[in-house]
């Protein structure tokens, strides 16, 4: 009889601990968690010089990455710039589900030294012919290869080299268009 009233008991919740209060605040929300829209990239803040039409370098072998994918770059560089004024974008397959970008100048033959892309990102996704911002997205990845966010990256070409300007939490782009992880090769 003991036992069926306990059980009883437990059923009804009449023997459980009290409930805490509820807390004053909101938890607060994950890191990448956002309550704003992500802010737009400003292309038109970073005007690049006129597109370049002249014959293509060869390719400069200055660069580790230069050397390593020599034949890729080579070819690409028959294609049409279509970042900041002279850089042609480059990709190529690194296994199953695996791309990587990197850009070259159709002027120079420099290949600029940042690569994107790889098995978890992030990808090359704005980018603008007569501009030198370059937005990039992607996962956010754990040491365990857990993703924890989604973030965009913004860069801007300066002297050759592209520095990071700001990187924010965004989500996947619906617009696969643009996301040239999701479409052909330009120019290469």
């Amino acid at each position: 009889m003991r036992r069926t009233a306990f059980t009883l008991c437990l059923m009804l919740g009449a023997c459980s601990a009290p409930t805490p209060p509820a807390p004053a605040e909101a938890p607060a929300s994950p890191p990448d968690a956002r309550t704003e829209p992500a802010p737009a990239a400003d292309f038109a803040a970073y005007p690049a010089d006129a597109p370049y039409t002249g014959p293509a370098a060869a390719l400069s072998p200055r660069t580790a990455l230069a050397r390593e994918y020599r034949s890729r770059f080579s070819e690409a560089l028959a294609g049409e710039p279509v970042f900041a004024g002279e850089y042609i974008l480059v990709q190529w397959g690194c296994g199953t589900a695996c791309v990587e970008q990197a850009f070259v100048s159709k002027r120079s033959g420099k290949v600029l030294e940042t690569r994107f892309g790889g098995g978890y990102g992030p990808w090359v996704q704005g980018l603008r012919l007569d501009s030198r911002l370059l937005t990039v997205e992607g996962p956010v990845m754990d040491a365990a290869l857990k993703q924890t966010g989604y973030r965009t990256w913004e860069y801007v070409l300066e002297d050759g080299k592209l520095v990071p300007l700001q990187d924010y939490a965004s989500t996947p782009s619906t617009d696969n268009d643009n996301n040239l992880y999701y479409r052909g090769n330009p120019g290469g």
